[in-house]
């Protein structure tokens, strides 16, 4: 595997709390960006992909970007308290783009050490100076380690030839994308294109494009508790709010105020 392009679009940690057990439900939309999740209060039961397993505290679970899962929460003594790395790339350097990564807990016995580089990630985080290289180095260093048990295997070969098309639509997603620009941007014809995007992603290229903005949506919703639905709506792209929430509430059974409420608030 070929990782040395990585230059990151998406960098954030942060600490969740909750008194209570409760359940998150990506069954239907797939997470925005990767994100490493250390259980420090609590455990969680994670469904993805056919299969079942259990994360408690002092380990890791890794889910990667574009996953579906369903995760369990149920409270310990401190009731439940997971600390998370939000991550992505920018699509021509992303090191898991031309691979399939899967929902799983990390194996491994450093969890004390990767801890504390995940501490000093959340404290420099937020640095405009050199101390943000600090941030930089702690964030490698547990994506060095954890990436040696997640479960990322190679993609098709045949994936490749809508993958510009892909890339466009994630990095640009609040943009207007037509079928003519993005086969364009694969040197295939409109209907060639949409066959072969169909194929491989199992969604029309404007389904893919409104899952993306979805999914972005609904991690803002969650790390940001005060920026307005409205804003939002407008910040992705789209024509009105009341389309936004439309679209929102077809794709999660949620409206975006529900699906905000339900999440469980950062510390």
């Amino acid at each position: 595997m070929n990782y040395k392009r990585r230059e990151l679009s998406v960098l954030t940690a942060v600490k969740y709390k909750s008194e209570k057990s409760f359940k998150s439900d990506y069954s239907a939309i797939p997470r925005p960006c990767h994100n490493l999740a250390f259980m420090l209060s609590g455990k969680v039961k994670v469904e993805s992909d056919g299969k079942t397993f259990t994360v408690n505290s002092g380990e890791i679970f890794f889910i990667p970007k574009n996953t579906t899962y369903r995760a369990f929460f149920e409270a310990g003594e401190r009731g439940v308290l997971y600390h998370t790395v939000h991550f992505d790339f920018y699509p021509d350097s992303d090191p898991f783009s031309e691979k399939t990564a899967r929902v799983c807990k990390i194996n491994t016995d450093k969890f004390d050490f990767l801890y504390g580089r995940m501490e000093t990630l959340a404290e420099k985080q937020y640095e405009t100076d050199c101390e943000y290289f600090s941030a930089l180095s702690a964030f490698y260093d547990i994506l060095a380690e954890t990436v040696r048990s997640a479960e990322i295997e190679e993609k098709e070969t045949a994936f490749s030839s809508v993958l510009p098309a892909i890339r466009k639509i994630e990095s640009d997603c609040a943009e207007k994308l037509t079928v003519d620009m993005l086969a364009a941007l694969c040197f295939l014809s409109p209907s060639r294109f949409y066959f072969l995007f169909r194929k491989q992603t199992g969604k029309s290229p404007i389904a893919y494009k409104n899952d993306i903005l979805v999914r972005k949506a609904s991690q803002i919703l969650v790390i940001d508790k005060k920026t307005s639905v409205e804003k939002i709506s407008e910040e992705l792209g789209f024509e009105s709010a009341v389309y936004f929430r439309r679209l929102f509430k077809k794709a999660t059974g949620l409206t975006p105020t529900e699906f905000r409420e339900r999440s469980p608030s950062p510390v």
